[in-house]
């Protein structure tokens, strides 16, 4: 979630990235139809419920955390609100997106970014929000707030 404030830093611990939505430029890019589901959940939520999980007496062997349950789509929805204007939206086939891989990457971003917008767009990246289930008195911060929240002054932010 965090990296929708981009190019804010919304947390010291991660670096600004765009990634699928630019809601500072009014733009989207990735495939799919938009409509697939995405899971997001803000980097401090996710060190609350760790922290939390520390003592449990038995973890299970896959955990999820979900701060929203949303998808590309909606999240475009969003930033169009608060900057009160259209978004360029690029969708792309799950060929076209294989194809802007770098053939020789250099590290790992270089297949990152269209590697993820294909298991996104294949529905691969879905999970069960366990640890929302076993701290349900743990508030976690919703898409909606987060956008609001990083969003609803800078109107015509470009940096």
């Amino acid at each position: 979630m965090d990296y929708f404030a981009t190019p804010q830093r919304s947390n010291p611990s991660l670096e600004p990235m765009v990634f699928g939505v630019d809601i500072n430029k009014c733009t989207a890019w990735f495939a799919g139809t938009g409509d697939e589901p995405l899971n997001v959940t803000l980097l401090e939520d996710v060190a609350k419920f760790v922290a939390a999980a520390l003592d449990l007496e038995r973890w299970e062997p896959h955990s999820g955390i979900i701060g929203s349950r949303t998808s590309w789509n909606e999240i475009i929805r969003l930033g169009e609100k608060v900057r009160h204007q259209k978004f360029l939206v690029q969708r792309l086939t799950i060929d076209e997106m294989l194809a802007t891989r770098s053939p020789n990457p250099v590290n790992l971003i270089d297949t990152l970014y269209p590697d993820s917008m294909v298991h996104f767009a294949r529905g691969e990246v879905e999970y069960e929000p366990t640890l929302n289930q076993r701290f349900s008195e743990m508030k976690l911060t919703k898409i909606d707030e987060f956008i609001e929240k990083w969003w609803s002054n800078r109107e015509g932010q470009v940096l």
